[in-house]
């Protein structure tokens, strides 16, 4: 994990770790364990963000 990551867990913040170069998102959370989330999940906004959500195959329109 990274030293950012970690910094914002112990501020109790939620974690969304893109990673576009391999189609790849993980969200991480204060207490919970990483969850990593696949081109058919929704990526929603939790407590942070009441009534955000997209599906993550939109975060990346160029993967196949």
């Amino acid at each position: 994990m990274s030293e950012k990551i970690a910094s914002d867990l112990a501020a109790q913040t939620t974690v969304w770790a893109v990673y576009p170069d391999e189609n790849r998102l993980t969200v991480v959370a204060p207490g919970v364990p990483p969850k990593r989330l696949t081109m058919a999940d929704m990526l929603d906004g939790g407590d942070g963000l009441p009534g955000f959500s997209v599906p993550v195959k939109d975060l990346f329109p160029t993967a196949k």
